[in-house]
Order: structure tokens, then C-alpha cells, then sequence
């Protein structure tokens, strides 16, 4: 089983970090400061973290 990853930011590189990460069928959590900016990635699967704290956590208790 492939371990939960969080992603905190997703500018240029968080982005795309994160965009391979659920192609490759991990559960991937992306936290950035302004949320629309991680919506995106919420659409093609990844799950958008409120805060730091709970983007730390998936990571955390997932693997």
C-alpha cells in the first residue's frame, strides 16, 4: 500500500508534485494558503487540507 502524502503549497512545483503523486495513486492532501488555488487539484482527486495541522495529520495517520 502506497503511503498518504501531503503537499503544503501549490504554486509551480506543489502543483505539479501533487498532480503526479495522484496519478500514481497515492492519497494526496494539498494545503496552500489561498484555497481556490488548490481546487483544482481537489478535481482530479486530491483531498484539500483547511489547515497545515490537518494536512500534517492525513500524512500522519494514513501510512
Amino acid at each position: 500500500m502506497k503511503p498518504a502524502i501531503s503537499i503544503l503549497g501549490t504554486g509551480r512545483m506543489g502543483s505539479a508534485l501533487a498532480r503526479a503523486l495522484v496519478q500514481a495513486g497515492y492519497r494526496t492532501t494539498v494545503w496552500n494558503r489561498t484555497k481556490q488555488k488548490a481546487e483544482p487539484l481537489a478535481a482530479i482527486g486530491a483531498t484539500v487540507a483547511a489547515s497545515v495541522l490537518e494536512a500534517i495529520e492525513a500524512a500522519q495517520t494514513s501510512s
